[in-house]
Formats: C-alpha cells, structure tokens, sequence
C-alpha cells in the first residue's frame, strides 16, 4: 500500500470508526432514519462519539462529549415537547 492509498483509507475508512467489522457511518444512518435537523445531528454525534471511544484519543475525553450531545438532544427534545 503506497502513501496515497493510506491516506485514502483514513479519509474513506478510518481505522477508529470501523468497530466490529462495521462501519460507524453505517449505524448514524441507519439510528438516524426518521430523524431530521438537530436530532439527527445530535443522535448522530452520540454515536460518532460512542463508537470511536475505545479506539481514538482519550476514551474519557469522546465519552464525554457522547455525554454534552445526549443533553443537549434531551434539552431540544424537552423544547419541542413545549
């Protein structure tokens, strides 16, 4: 695998977004399905920062901004709620 191909793989298929044989992106869309605007986005980056916590940089550091996005989906759902 030359340089190009590497840097190809961590753009397309980032060692810390693959779990499991899958891919992270493959679970947002398929949680996110029916969501739109800000719920799939925080339900979105729930996930991101779930999926990747063992494996990219400080596993306390992703759990808690799966943490900060889970309140703010709350406080939006509470908000629509009225």
């Amino acid at each position: 695998m030359d340089n190009l191909e590497k840097v190809e793989d961590m753009i397309h298929h980032p060692n810390h977004y693959t779990w499991k044989g899958v891919e992270c992106i493959e679970v947002i869309e398929i949680m996110t399905r029916g969501l739109s605007g800000m719920e799939a986005y925080y339900m979105g980056n729930i996930i991101k920062y779930l999926f990747r916590y063992p494996k990219k940089g400080s596993a306390d550091m992703d759990l808690m901004k799966a943490e900060q996005y889970t309140s703010l989906l709350r406080k939006y759902l509470m908000k629509e709620k009225g």
